[in-house]
């Protein structure tokens, strides 16, 4: 597959965020084997990329994060990628793009989730202000007509930066497939048409939960037989 039939962020906008993040870090794991065995790394680089991995199928898994620190994955697999060379440099890189839509992902979860609050709050003022003959019936309906149709808009312009999630989603994948220098070594790898057909909700909404390895719904990273590459590499681990 050539990046250019890569599925391209409006495209990745078709599914919900923690879908998107979900195809962000099956790419990230496809090429995860030319870092995770670079002899010049750091040990606690490493180690600190993998459970940023391991904490992002967590979150796809809508599972408690604890202990997630992504901002310290991302600075260490961007360590990893100023410091490595060739594909270990673009498969990093990929790790590093990853870690970041998972943050950008909760972050516009966290505030889509302030302002749903917020606007249930309005709407619990305008119907104690009635109830206690504040305002009339008419003026009350009006005003919770005028927020619904603000909350409506304001998804459908995808506020707090959701878009971001998908463009570096995009990038992921594109790192990855720089990293493996192969048209081959993606072929078939077709996990923007399966997150679709689970159907796990609109963009920009959080959406329901998914497993991204291998033994969940989306199936194994190859469709065929791994790429030489990845087994060798593997072997490493």
């Amino acid at each position: 597959m050539h990046p250019s039939k890569l599925p391209d962020w409006e495209e990745l906008r078709r599914l919900p965020l923690r879908a998107i993040v979900a195809y962000a870090v099956r790419y990230a794991r496809r090429v995860q084997p030319l870092w995770q065995s670079c002899r010049t790394l750091y040990e606690s680089q490493v180690q600190a990329v993998e459970r940023g991995l391991e904490d992002i199928e967590c979150f796809c898994r809508a599972e408690p994060l604890p202990r997630a620190d992504f901002a310290a994955a991302d600075r260490a697999a961007r360590e990893m990628a100023d410091e490595a060379a060739d594909g270990v440099r673009f498969a990093a890189k990929a790790a590093a793009l990853a870690l970041r839509s998972v943050g950008h992902a909760i972050e516009v979860s966290n505030q889509a989730a302030t302002a749903s609050d917020a606007g249930a709050t309005v709407v619990t003022n305008i119907r104690d202000a009635f109830e206690a003959t504040e305002i009339d019936q008419e003026t009350a309906k009006a005003l919770e007509a005028v927020l619904a149709a603000r909350r409506a808009s304001q998804v459908d312009e995808a506020p707090w930066d959701a878009d971001e999630v998908a463009h570096l989603a995009q990038q992921t994948a594109e790192a990855a497939w720089a990293a493996a220098g192969s048209d081959d070594a993606f072929h078939d790898a077709d996990d923007h048409q399966r997150l679709l057909c689970v159907a796990l909700g609109k963009f920009p909404e959080l959406g329901k939960p998914i497993d991204p390895g291998e033994y969940g719904p989306l199936g194994k990273l190859w469709s065929g037989p791994a790429p030489h590459w990845f087994i060798r590499q593997r072997t490493f681990w």
